[in-house]
């Protein structure tokens, strides 16, 4: 039986009591299949590398490479960020995705393993559409962003939480029974 490709996980030391072996393994296994969702091949998904650390370690990587003070919850680092050397005629490393375990328990809407799992699972997602080319910088490529986001956890039975990122499509509730026509009314013109 072949091997399944399965991506490089590294857990800070800091919080190997915190994040527990099982959690990584059903990480593991959602990255593979969200990563499959995307097309990558079984080369891709092996030179994918998921590093998960706490606020301090984030913090220094965000000011680092975003040069923006604080923890945030995910960053992506494709090869050529990094710097990686390319050898002619080998795939090439897909990249790194950085998940903040400390902001995954605060977002997690939850204290279960089943809640941080899944929203570990969300930020994942969302690093692999960024090494795939995708970004969140306008409103356009947002939207496009978020909807491939979406289709990807539906397929993973993953609910999507609302992102500072994704535009919203109602402002409020009362929009939607506005914009639906009540019930045995005909549109007018």
């Amino acid at each position: 039986m072949p091997l399944l490709p399965t991506p490089y996980f590294f857990v800070s030391p800091q919080l190997r009591g915190r994040v527990a072996p099982r959690v990584v393994a059903l990480l593991s296994r959602r990255t593979r299949r969200a990563g499959q969702c995307l097309g990558l091949d079984a080369a891709a998904l092996r030179s994918l590398g998921l590093r998960i650390v706490e606020d301090e370690e984030m913090a220094e990587l965000h000011l680092a490479y975003m040069d923006e003070p604080g923890p945030t919850d995910v960053l992506s680092f494709t090869p050529a960020a990094a710097g990686a050397p390319q050898a002619p005629g080998l795939p090439g490393s897909l990249g790194d995705i950085v998940i903040d375990w400390d902001a995954v328990e605060r977002q997690a809407g939850a204290a279960s393993s089943v809640a941080r799992l899944n929203e570990a699972t969300v930020l994942v997602v969302h690093g692999l559409v960024h090494l795939l080319g995708h970004d969140h910088g306008d409103r356009h490529e947002g939207r496009r962003m978020h909807r491939l986001e979406q289709r990807v956890l539906r397929t993973l039975h993953v609910a999507d939480p609302p992102r500072p990122y994704a535009p919203r499509l109602l402002t409020a509730h009362e929009t939607v029974h506005e914009a639906a026509p009540k019930r045995g009314s005909r549109a007018r013109r």
